[in-house]
C-alpha cells in the first residue's frame, strides 16, 4: 500500500489532535498506575470487526471474581467453540487466583519480561501484574484476546490510561523516521478515520490506539508519548501512550455490562 495516499485518505475524513511527548515521564524509570479494578477480556468480531469485551475480571478484597459481560449468550450463539474458551464453575466467587485465560497473560520472571518492564515503566522483578497486563495489551500468541483496563477515574473525574500503540510491529516504517522521532525533529497527531484512532508522524502512520478506545466514553482531552524503542533494545519499535480522557462513566457502553 503506498503510504502517502493511505495517510490523505484518511486524514480527510478526521479531526486531527496534536501529540506532545512528555519529557518528565519519558526520562522516568517507573511510572505509577492509576487504580485499575478491573480486567476485560475482548476480542475483535469477525462479523463486525468491532471490539467487545466479553468477561470481566474484578479485583476485590482477597482476590478476584469472574463475570461475563451483556453480550455473553449472543456471542455464545455466534461462535460455538467460545464457551469452552471461557467457561468458568465459579462465577462471582472470590478466588485467589486468576482465571486461566487471564493467568497466561501475566508477566513471568524473565530476561524479555524484565525488557517489556523497563520499556513499560514498570518494577521489575516486583511487576505490578495487573498494570503489566493494563499496559502492553494482554496479548500472547496463539489467540486474538486482549485486555482492556477497568480504571478509577482520579479527583479530577479523569481516566489516565497507560497503553502501547498497536500495529507499530506491522508497518515497518523507514529508520529514517525513527532517527527524528528520537531526534524530537518532527509532529505527532492523533487522527481518525473509521472509528480507529491513529498516531501520526510527519505523514506516516506509526500504529494504532488499541480498538477498545472505541468504546470508551468520554472525550479524550490529553495524550502524550512517554516512551519508545527501536529494534536494538526490543523485538520492533514501540511506542507508550498516556492518554487522559474525561467523562462521568467511561465504561458506559452496554457491552461494558455485567449480564
Amino acid at each position: 500500500m503506498n503510504t502517502k495516499s493511505a495517510v490523505t485518505r484518511v486524514i480527510s475524513k478526521v479531526n486531527v489532535r496534536d501529540v506532545g511527548i512528555n519529557e518528565e515521564e519519558f526520562s522516568a524509570n517507573i511510572i505509577e498506575s492509576p487504580t485499575v479494578n478491573g480486567l476485560y477480556l475482548g476480542w475483535v468480531r469477525k462479523d463486525t470487526q468491532k471490539w467487545e469485551p466479553l468477561a470481566k475480571l474484578t479485583i476485590v478484597e482477597g482476590g478476584y471474581t469472574a463475570q461475563y459481560t451483556s453480550n455473553h449468550e449472543e456471542i455464545s450463539a455466534l461462535y460455538p467453540g467460545y464457551k469452552d474458551l471461557l467457561i468458568w464453575s465459579e462465577l462471582d466467587v472470590v478466588n485467589r487466583d486468576f482465571p486461566h485465560i487471564f493467568r497466561n497473560r501475566m508477566p513471568l520472571l524473565r530476561n524479555d519480561v524484565k525488557n517489556d518492564c523497563e520499556f513499560l515503566k514498570l518494577d521489575y522483578p516486583q511487576i505490578d501484574k495487573i498494570a503489566y497486563v493494563s499496559r502492553y495489551g494482554g496479548r500472547i500468541c496463539g489467540d486474538k484476546f486482549s485486555i482492556c483496563p477497568s480504571i478509577e477515574p482520579d479527583a479530577s473525574g479523569n481516566y489516565i490510561f497507560y497503553c502501547a500503540l498497536s500495529g507499530v510491529e506491522e508497518r515497518q516504517e523507514p529508520r529514517k523516521i525513527w532517527q527524528q522521532i528520537r531526534d524530537r525533529s518532527g509532529k505527532f497527531s492523533l487522527i481518525k478515520a473509521e472509528d480507529k484512532y491513529c498516531l501520526e508522524f510527519e505523514g506516516v502512520i506509526l500504529g494504532y490506539l488499541e480498538q477498545y478506545f472505541e468504546l470508551i466514553d468520554g472525550e479524550i482531552i490529553q495524550i502524550e508519548i512517554i516512551n519508545f524503542t527501536d529494534p536494538s533494545k526490543r523485538q520492533g519499535h514501540s511506542v507508550l501512550l498516556k492518554i487522559i480522557i474525561h467523562g462521568k462513566n467511561a465504561y458506559a457502553h452496554r457491552l461494558f455490562q455485567d449480564i
